[in-house]
């Protein structure tokens, strides 16, 4: 009773088998046959109600509409992060007046992208962007605990403040001697290795010959 099952096991896979490479078959003559793929393209045109090619239109053009959309305003879009200044610690004059200047451009930016993502073809960017940034400067509409008006009136005295801790007369000489030691800390030596690859450009008597030098390695010593 067993072989008798595995013999029809057997038989039945060997049909699937054949009926897939049948269909395969059919598949390759149907594409090597152009006039037939033409002929039954035709007849699905025909045959096919207006309706189902106006949806597709309309839909193609929604999609492509949509696309482009995103795909400019991405383009557009700046990316931002802020210094979250109430999670520094211990913050001096130099790290207030990084992490002020940072948000500063960050908040610019914000109104650019906010602008851009509100545009659309008959609205005009720039003044969408002079709205935003009207409304960052605005004492009544203070949203977050640090807003764009409080850090213009309070930068001038960050700025001098941070000037006056970096003494760039001292960190002038600081840096100098700094980059001196470096310099006396790396004595390795190097060259780069490079060949020539020449090619001819124009013909008859206009043709010269043009080269240009291709890096291959850098070698130490």
């Amino acid at each position: 009773m067993a072989n008798y099952y595995n013999y029809n096991d057997n038989f039945d896979n060997q049909q699937n088998k054949n009926s897939l490479v049948d269909k395969l078959k059919n598949v390759k003559n149907y594409i090597l046959n152009p006039k037939q793929v033409w002929n039954d393209t035709l007849d699905i045109l025909r045959t096919t109600s207006i309706e189902v090619y106006v949806g597709i239109a309309l839909g193609a053009a929604v999609g492509l509409t949509t696309s482009i959309k995103h795909e400019n305003q991405r383009a557009t879009k700046y990316p931002i992060g802020f210094s979250h200044r109430e999670q520094l610690k211990n913050e001096g004059p130099v790290s207030t007046y990084y992490s002020m200047t940072n948000d500063v451009v960050m908040k610019g930016l914000e109104c650019w992208n906010d602008a851009n993502k509100d545009a659309t073809i008959f609205s005009n960017v720039k003044h969408q962007f002079a709205f935003y940034l009207d409304t960052k400067t605005d004492i009544t509409m203070k949203q977050y605990k640090y807003e764009l008006y409080q850090y213009l009136e309070w930068l001038p005295k960050v700025c001098d403040d941070a000037l006056k801790e970096l003494d760039l007369e001292k960190s002038s000489l600081a840096l100098a001697n700094i980059s001196s030691n470096f310099e006396q800390s790396w004595d390795r030596s190097y060259y780069d290795r490079t060949h020539q690859r020449c090619h001819t450009e124009g013909t008859g008597k206009d043709a010269t010959e043009v080269c240009e030098t291709i890096y291959d390695d850098t070698k130490y010593v």
